[in-house]
């Protein structure tokens, strides 16, 4: 169960009646992450809708490449192996207040980034089959 006005910091709550804030609060629960512990990764299942209450969680996707490296030791001879490369690329940055794995609403429930933690963070989650039944 979360503190009572916790999600009262959140503008994506701002508008929710008192009554239903309350049945949240509930279902809520706060988890603290180190720096670069990861949230949830690209292809986990998405079960929960997070909140950053405070640092800051990066959301991003790598990219991997195929690169074909030629080794040339001799002019009769050419050896050539593939290597893989990734580059992350971050999309956003969530900071306190905001709120991140919408993956949860949408079929087929799957998170479409990896969430790290660029900083110490408190995360609240909830869970989305609990949210979904309280926003119907």
């Amino acid at each position: 169960m979360l503190e009572k006005k916790l999600l009262g910091g959140f503008s994506f709550f701002s508008d929710i009646p008192q009554e239903y804030l309350s049945q949240i609060n509930e279902i809520g629960k706060i988890s603290e992450f180190d720096l670069n512990q990861t949230v949830f990764q690209y292809g986990d299942k998405a079960v929960n809708f997070y909140g950053v209450v405070d640092g800051e969680v990066e959301l991003s996707i790598t990219l991997k490449d195929q690169i074909i490296r030629k080794n040339i030791q001799y002019e009769e001879f050419i050896h050539t192996h593939t290597e893989t490369v990734e580059k992350e690329i971050i999309f956003d940055l969530i900071e306190p207040g905001d709120v991140f794995g919408w993956s949860a609403f949408a079929n087929p429930k799957v998170y479409t980034k990896t969430a790290t933690c660029s900083q110490s963070s408190r995360i609240v989650s909830l869970p989305t089959d609990k949210l979904e039944v309280i926003f119907k």
